[in-house]
């Protein structure tokens, strides 16, 4: 009996770790697979394969390592990305964005939705690449404003996710990732942002042969909240990596 709850345990964790597998496949590199997935495919017999797929879908091969091997999508998904590593267009049956594929009717509305927009070198957006991805929903819109993202894939990975999402949602989801965004509206409904003054800044002098303590970063923190506090951090927040990871827990 406890033998069988092992053998028990052990799948329920193979089949967990397959549909994050294919999760992330689906979510990030447009695949697709009929379900249930073959049994019958290959599986990775090398470790070093194993590793590879594992560091390309940014899983843990501390907590994967004794599994990835009896994962039966394991070879289908190494044998996918490694094509599109290649520079091959995956198949229309195993990508829903190779151009003969038949997309659901929710992504191709997403899809139709995205507008490229340029914009100048303004340093009053908040991020500010030449081009911006801009979602137009049209009469499904449900906010004023329209969201932007910075480039293709995070647009893609917009019309991946759940297709009920409103544009609130889609923010929510991009903050909670650390995506970049912004957001604009119209000049004829734009208002003045209103006047904000900034909290005052001590930069402490250190000299060459400074041992930091607890206490500097006691100071840093303090300057930190009082900064973000401010109104104008949420363009901390939206600007994703390092500037979001210092401010999202506030």
């Amino acid at each position: 009996m406890l033998h069988d709850r092992v053998l028990l345990k052990e799948a329920l964790k193979r089949d967990k770790l397959q549909r994050e597998i294919l999760d992330l496949l689906t979510l990030h590199y447009g695949f697709t697979s009929a379900l249930p997935v073959p049994t019958s495919l290959p599986h990775l017999t090398s470790e070093a394969d194993r590793k590879k797929l594992v560091h390309m879908l940014g899983l843990s091969w501390t907590q994967c390592q004794d599994m990835i091997a009896d994962v039966p999508c394991a070879g289908l998904a190494k044998s996918y990305l490694d094509g599109i590593l290649a520079g091959k267009m995956p198949a229309c049956d195993a990508c829903d964005f190779n151009s003969k594929s038949q997309v659901s009717e929710s992504m191709s509305q997403c899809l139709q939705s995205i507008q490229l927009v340029q914009v100048l070198n303004d340093e009053s957006v908040a991020v500010n690449p030449a081009t911006l991805y801009m979602f137009d929903f049209g009469h499904r819109g449900e906010v004023p404003w329209k969201l932007m993202v910075t480039n293709a894939c995070d647009a893609l990975l917009i019309c991946q996710i759940d297709p009920q999402f409103s544009e609130l949602n889609i923010a929510a989801y991009l903050l909670d990732h650390g995506i970049p965004f912004c957001t604009f509206l119209p000049l004829e409904i734009t208002r003045s942002a209103p006047a904000e003054s900034l909290p005052p800044c001590v930069l402490p002098v250190r000299l060459s042969d400074v041992q930091f303590s607890h206490s500097d970063y006691d100071h840093y923190a303090q300057q930190r909240d009082l900064l973000l506090n401010q109104c104008r951090a949420r363009a901390a927040v939206m600007r994703g990596g390092f500037m979001w990871r210092l401010s999202v827990p506030l």
